[in-house]
């Protein structure tokens, strides 16, 4: 099936500046969250489980080492189109990758 190239993939919410942004992983700290309580914690706040590791989603990269205090509920692929940042995701030391519109 060919896609419409205008046509998001995902819904876009609006940001608190009038932007765009979107979590393309949440990461969730393993010295606070053991794996049931994670996984209970992203159903519960509207997140997929799926895809999950302790890191394996970067194993490669040399930055793996750093994400494997981590385990990482990606949401959707990244791409070449977006940014991407990582924000803290409330008190308890869960964080996002969110997406963000490319700065032109």
């Amino acid at each position: 099936m060919l896609r419409n190239p205008h046509m998001p993939r995902h819904p876009r919410p609006r940001g608190p500046h009038g932007g765009t942004s979107e979590p393309q992983s949440i990461l969730m700290p393993v010295d606070v969250y053991t794996l049931a309580q994670a996984k209970a914690w992203i159903k519960e706040h509207g997140y997929e489980v799926r895809g999950l590791g302790r890191g394996e989603a970067s194993a490669a990269s040399a930055a793996s080492a750093a994400s494997a205090a981590y385990y990482r509920f990606r949401q959707f692929d990244p791409d070449h189109r977006h940014d991407y940042r990582t924000i803290p995701f409330g008190k308890s030391g869960i964080l996002a990758v969110i997406e963000v519109p490319k700065r032109r």
